[in-house]
């Protein structure tokens, strides 16, 4: 009986031994250049959200995370668990929170119904409901390079503007050519213009209400993230997985990110985020994308993380820097968060939050 307890100790030993040396050369197949690996995933749940959430916004208030995915959930900025927050109320029903931005120390929500605010609480903030605005609210966000300006992008209403801590809204003034093309995506200031994208056009101008659409960008695909990193320099992604750069009113194609297999024709880009130097851009479905603000080729873009993630083939929703960490928000996959110094270095570990 000892001898045969012997033998199946060993077999079980070289199992598990093989099955390494397996997961091992599994994990090295694949050569550099746009596969290389930005960081590896953990795969464990350690924070304790739901792993297959639809994010759309990541806040940081008064020593807090706050995270919005149809709920609402708060974390101390430690390594604590999350914990549901009470969301604003249509009768005795909570509702979904749809969108979310943040002003100091207000946290402004967008449901079926418009926006409401808040002084940020961990557990029970006291809800309000901004005026001027009550459609289903699809996007929340302050407008990069325009601190304190507060839009909001609805279903089927257009867009709203808040500049007083999501107390109360106006709506936006488009142009006829940026109704009829599309809902609103995205929107940045670059220091002296608006730029925003709406189905295959980008508009530009000194006043958000007094936009026009910009005759140099092409308009073969839906255009979506922006990113301005100064006056007269901006970058641009279409949905075709083509990046274009806007440098001094001239556009220039950088380039294609280049499908990860031969079934793919594109791979749709949504949104930017820049670390450093880096800019990160993410996908429908692929991931995400780094490359350096001067790959003006992108031959150097990498795509991460691989392995196993969930990330990897991921719908990214949104990236959100909040002081050391850089959080992904995705679409059925949850929340994932990495060390700003390990992502811009290709390394470190994303933790599934």
């Amino acid at each position: 009986m000892a001898g045969a307890s012997l033998a199946v100790a060993r077999a079980a030993f070289l199992l598990v031994v093989w099955g390494a040396l397996a997961l091992i050369v599994g994990c090295e197949n694949g050569a550099p250049g746009i596969f290389h690996t930005l960081a590896t995933e953990s795969e464990r749940d350690n924070r304790n959200l739901h792993d297959d959430l639809t994010v759309s916004s990541v806040a940081e208030v008064s020593g807090y995370y706050y995270v919005a995915a149809h709920g609402l959930w708060s974390r101390p900025t430690g390594r604590e668990s999350w914990q549901e927050v009470r969301r604003p109320r249509s009768g005795d029903t909570q509702m979904p929170v749809l969108a979310m931005a943040q002003s100091s120390a207000t946290l402004c929500v967008g449901t079926e119904r418009g926006v409401h605010y808040a002084p940020a609480d961990p557990k029970e903030p006291s809800w309000q409901r901004a005026t001027g605005i009550a459609a289903q609210v699809v996007r929340l966000f302050e407008i990069p390079g325009k601190s304190g300006e507060i839009l909001a992008f609805t279903h089927t209403d257009g867009m709203y503007l808040s500049n007083n801590g999501c107390r109360s809204f106006s709506r936006v003034r488009l142009p006829e050519d940026a109704e009829s093309s599309a809902r609103p995506f995205d929107a940045s200031h670059d220091g002296k213009s608006y730029w925003l994208t709406a189905g295959n056009r980008v508009f530009t101008g000194a006043d958000l209400n007094d936009l026009t659409r910009d005759p140099g960008a092409p308009e073969e695909s839906d255009y979506r993230g922006i990113w301005c990193t100064g006056v007269n320099h901006c970058y641009f992604a279409n949905y075709d997985g083509e990046i274009y750069r806007w440098d001094s009113n001239n556009w220039e194609l950088l380039g294609q990110i280049e499908p990860p297999d031969d079934e793919l024709d594109t791979v749709p880009l949504t949104l930017f985020a820049q670390i450093g130097d880096q800019i990160l851009v993410g996908t429908r479905g692929y991931g995400f994308y780094q490359f350096g603000e001067q790959d003006l080729d992108l031959d150097n873009v990498r795509r991460g993380p691989r392995s196993t993630s969930q990330l990897y083939r991921a719908h990214i929703t949104v990236f959100v820097r909040h002081g050391d960490l850089l959080f992904a928000g995705t679409a059925g996959d949850g929340l994932s968060s990495i060390n700003i110094a390990t992502a811009r270095k290709d390394a470190g570990t994303w933790d599934w939050e």
